[in-house]
C-alpha cells in the first residue's frame, strides 16, 4: 500500500505537496531509519500503514505524526504447514516510542526478542486493535493516553503494563503465554513466569475477558459488564494462574455469563 505523508504548515516551504512513499519506502529497514526519522518531523498523517522490516536495528520512533489511517506491524508470512500466518522475527529493534499519535487503527507487534519498551504516549484510540505478542521478561508497555480499543492481546513474560485510563477494552487477552485452541480447557500451566499485575482502573466494559500467568494481583474496580456492544449476549471472564495465589474482586461487575477461574486462587 502506498503511504502518503502530509507535511505540516511551515515545514518543506518550497513544496506544499504531500510527500508520498512507495511501497519499498514504507517498509522502514535500518537503512532509511535516519531518513525517515528526519521526514517524520514534519509528518502529521500516513494514509496507509507502516511495516517495520525485519532487519530495522535500534529505536523505532515518530515524533509529530498525529494519524495513521491503517497501522503499524511487524512482518508476518503465510504457514502453508499450519495455514496461518507466522510472525518474521525482528531480532534487533530495541523500541517503539510514538509521542503524538492519537489515532491508529491497528497494532500488531510479535517476534521482538531484543524489545524493551512500547510507547503510545498520546494514543487514545485503537479502532482494529492492538496485539503485542512474544514479549520478553523486561519489557514495558506503556498506553497512558489509550480509551478504547477493538481488541487488546499482550502475551509474553512482560511484567509492566500500563493502561490507565483504558475504559473499553473489546476483546482482551492478557497472557504469558500465547493462546491455543485447547484454552477452552482452562488448563494451568504450571511453568514459572515470571509474577506480574493486572491493572485495568478505569475498564468499564469488555467483549471477552481472558487472563494467564503467575497473577499476583487483578485489579479492575470499574468494570461492569462483559458483553456484546449489541444487544444483550454476555460474555465469558476466564482467569487461570499459577503461582501466588490471587484474589479476585470486582465489587461492579453485574452482567457477564460466566466467571471460570482455575490454578492458585485465593478468595
Amino acid at each position: 500500500m502506498t503511504v502518503i505523508v502530509v507535511l505540516s504548515s511551515g515545514e518543506n516551504d518550497d513544496d506544499d505537496a504531500p510527500r508520498v512513499c512507495d511501497d519499498d519506502e514504507s517498509e522502514l529497514t535500518s537503512l532509511c531509519a535516519l531518513c525517515f526519522g528526519l521526514h517524520s518531523a514534519g509528518c502529521t498523517e500516513i494514509e496507509g500503514s507502516i511495516n517495520i522490516a525485519a532487519n530495522y536495528t535500534g529505536r523505532f520512533y515518530l515524533t509529530n505524526v498525529t494519524t495513521i489511517f491503517g497501522g503499524i506491524s511487524t512482518p508476518r508470512i503465510y504457514s502453508g504447514v499450519t495455514g496461518e500466518t507466522e510472525p518474521i522475527p525482528v531480532p534487533l529493534l530495541t523500541s517503539i516510542q510514538v509521542a503524538r499519535l492519537n489515532y491508529t487503527q491497528s497494532i500488531d507487534i510479535s517476534g521482538v526478542p531484543s524489545l524493551a519498551y512500547i510507547w503510545f504516549g498520546s494514543l487514545a484510540v485503537a479502532s482494529g486493535g492492538i496485539r503485542l505478542v512474544g514479549l520478553q521478561e523486561g519489557c514495558l508497555v506503556d498506553f497512558p493516553a489509550l480509551t478504547t480499543t477493538r481488541d487488546l492481546v499482550v502475551s509474553g513474560n512482560t511484567t509492566d503494563l500500563s493502561f490507565p485510563l483504558l475504559a473499553s477494552g473489546g476483546n482482551m487477552e492478557i497472557t504469558a503465554t500465547p493462546l491455543t485452541s485447547n484454552d477452552d480447557y482452562l488448563l494451568v500451566d504450571r511453568v514459572d513466569h515470571p509474577a506480574f499485575d493486572i491493572n485495568f482502573p478505569e475498564l468499564q466494559n469488555a467483549l471477552s475477558i481472558y487472563l494467564q500467568g503467575n497473577i499476583q494481583s487483578l485489579n479492575m474496580p470499574q468494570l461492569s459488564a462483559i458483553k456484546e456492544e449489541l444487544g444483550e449476549y454476555y460474555r465469558h471472564l476466564r482467569i487461570r494462574t499459577y503461582g501466588h495465589p490471587l484474589n479476585i474482586g470486582l465489587p461492579n461487575l453485574s452482567k457477564v455469563h460466566s466467571i471460570s477461574a482455575a490454578g492458585t486462587i485465593g478468595s
